[in-house]
């Protein structure tokens, strides 16, 4: 009876000891789960801060309208045309519980619960438009665009300013110097104005994956046109400029039967050299192999005869010594970053302009 409980008992040890440690590599996965996700939200949430503040700067310097952004706690991270807002003039604006911090948090709070612009005014009495940015279903700060003030400028904001600020007399020149400067907007403007920061905001945060998907190739096609004009001013120059005779014959060679079928062999038999010798030489000399530099050079008679004539690109892929058109194809794509179709419709002075109807068949 004894050694069957001591059976039973090593039995439940090991059910135990089997379960806690698939438990704890589960519990690890997750853990490694969790950490990567974090990482990506925290790369994601870098590169769109980084577009934001753009998105900021931009609407900052066209509007004259200073744009801070604040985190979750109330601190500013940064700011655009920060010698422009008024608010930096003063102390108060940057003590810890103050009238005006304070004033700010509650307003971001609002702008969170709303989802939209929210237009408010500070306890000095000028406008502020908060934008709370949220990524990812997370509050990630507060955007303030302001102060403005909306209408004419009222001797009570004059005085709500002294009175925050706790400020004497001889302060009172600066104070009116610094509300001399402030942008004045009409009433029905604030609203237009802030529909205008909300909405530079949200293209950030929420972009129309159409127009990225022609913005991106767009670029690309740009990237295609530089790399024709560095080839271009390339291709003047001459392939080899080394000392090697036996290398300049060997260049020479390909040039002239690019459209034959050539080969390592071949071209050492017509120079009377040992195909290693010449492969080793070659390669030491010029920086590529010889069926690379064959490649290169057929390209470039396929690049001339695509931006030169209308031969169709089977005949174009035969003519510059391919016998196949796929494999010309591929090699072209590897070397130019671009099909031959692309780059004929480049190479003429086509348009780079993504046309998203035409690849998506709408």
């Amino acid at each position: 009876m004894a050694l069957g409980n001591i059976s039973s008992s090593y039995e439940v040890f090991v059910i135990f000891n089997f379960y806690f440690f698939r438990c704890c590599m589960f519990c690890g996965d997750m853990i490694k789960s969790l950490h990567i996700s974090f990482n990506v939200y925290n790369d994601f949430t870098k590169a769109m801060m980084e577009k934001i503040r753009d998105a900021a700067s931009a609407f900052a310097a066209i509007t004259g309208i200073p744009v801070t952004f604040f985190n979750t706690k109330g601190e500013i991270l940064w700011e655009c045309s920060a010698a422009d807002r008024v608010c930096n003039q003063f102390k108060v604006y940057r003590e810890t519980d103050s009238v005006c911090v304070n004033n700010l948090q509650s307003s971001a709070r609002i702008a969170a619960q709303i989802g939209e612009p929210y237009i408010f005014l500070c306890r000095a009495g000028l406008i502020n438009i908060a934008f709370s940015l949220i990524i990812e279903k997370r509050v990630a700060g507060c955007l303030i665009a302001g102060p403005v003030l909306m209408g004419e400028l009222k001797e009570s904001i004059f005085s709500n300013i002294i009175s925050i600020n706790r400020l004497g007399m001889d302060s009172y020149s600066k104070v009116l110097m610094t509300l001399k400067n402030i942008k004045q907007f009409k009433p029905n403007d604030v609203s237009l104005l802030a529909d205008l920061f909300g909405n530079c905001m949200l293209g950030v945060i929420t972009p129309n994956f159409d127009y990225l998907k022609i913005s991106e190739h767009n670029q690309e096609m740009q990237k295609i046109a530089e790399n024709l004009q560095k080839y271009k001013a390339e291709s003047k120059s001459a392939p080899y400029q080394g000392s090697s005779p036996m290398i300049k014959g060997a260049v020479i060679f390909i040039n002239e039967n690019y459209r034959e079928k050539i080969s390592l062999g071949s071209i050492a038999k017509e120079l009377h050299i040992s195909p290693s010798y010449l492969s080793m030489l070659f390669k030491q000399e010029v920086g590529v192999t010889i069926t690379e530099y064959v490649n290169i050079v057929r390209i470039g008679k396929s690049r001339q005869l695509l931006a030169e004539t209308s031969m169709s690109i089977l005949d174009i892929s035969a003519l510059s010594g391919f016998e196949d058109q796929s494999y010309f194809s591929k090699i072209f794509k590897k070397i130019s970053e671009v099909t031959p179709k692309e780059y004929r419709s480049i190479a003429k002075g086509g348009s780079m302009i993504y046309h998203y109807k035409k690849e998506t068949g709408g």
